[in-house]
């Protein structure tokens, strides 16, 4: 395969992979009315569309309409292939290595024994291939477990669970960024006693309160919520890195129930 060839195949390979994901999006956006439910049943759809039409027809639809096909291709093949997408999802590099490997094969292309080809490509000799097997074996075990365990802390345990709203804001203590260096001990003491959101009464409404630290003042926030988005109204800020905030009553613009843990 030539130099010019060989980068209209790689591009040819990258669109397809663009087209096919917005059946991906498509399932989403269909389901996602049933939240998390919803999500896992359109990465089951997807992953059937991508193994039923490369195991009958050896293409996807995103290969057919950029003229690529599988150069060998069953149902266990096609199987192995789209179970072996773990070891080339790992940060992408399975995916990645297309752009060095000789005939542009990704991790999960060479684990199947099969490769992407243009028309009817030929796939030359790689005396390479048993080493990135091992590579790629390896980022399989590791990026399965990987994605097994988020799958199940993060999916999974919000099953039944229907999303109310959503929030672009982000508050960060500056100290935080610290204590991933401090030990269990630490971390627990200190972290004791923190409490940086609250409900309270203003003018006879329950209102979400949320301060925001930041080691030598801290903000004050008013959390409102919006058709399905939680925007946050800043109040004011007070001189003191406020640790704790009360739940209470406001009877004043100004009232706010805190607690400091700062020693002068």
């Amino acid at each position: 395969m030539g130099d010019c060839m060989r980068y209209i195949f790689l591009i040819s390979r990258f669109a397809s992979f663009v087209i096919d994901y917005l059946f991906l999006y498509l399932f989403t956006t269909l389901l996602a009315k049933f939240n998390t439910m919803g999500y896992i049943l359109s990465l089951i759809l997807f992953f059937l569309y991508r193994y039923l039409t490369t195991a009958f027809y050896g293409a996807t639809l995103g290969m057919k309409i950029l003229k690529l096909r599988l150069k060998s291709f069953d149902k266990r093949i096609c199987l192995k292939r789209e179970i072996y997408r773990f070891a080339s999802s790992f940060f992408y590099i399975g995916y990645l290595y297309a752009l060095i490997d000789g005939n542009g094969r990704t991790f999960h292309d060479i684990l199947s024994d099969t490769a992407v080809v243009i028309k009817d490509g030929e796939i030359k000799k790689d005396e390479k291939e048993k080493y990135v097997k091992i590579v790629a074996v390896i980022l399989l075990i590791i990026s399965t477990t990987k994605w097994t365990a988020d799958f199940i802390l993060n999916d999974i345990g919000f099953i039944g669970l229907k999303k109310k709203y959503i929030s672009d804001l982000y508050f960060q203590s500056f100290e935080g960024d610290k204590l991933i260096s401090l030990s269990q001990d630490e971390l627990y003491m200190k972290t004791l006693g923190r409490k940086y959101t609250a409900v309270v009464d203003i003018d006879n409404k329950p209102s979400l309160i949320r301060i925001s630290n930041k080691l030598k003042y801290s903000e004050v926030y008013k959390l409102n919520l919006r058709d399905s988005k939680i925007v946050g109204e800043y109040i004011y800020k007070i001189d003191l890195p406020i640790q704790y905030l009360c739940s209470g009553v406001f009877k004043e613009t100004r009232d706010m129930c805190g607690i400091s843990l700062r020693v002068t």
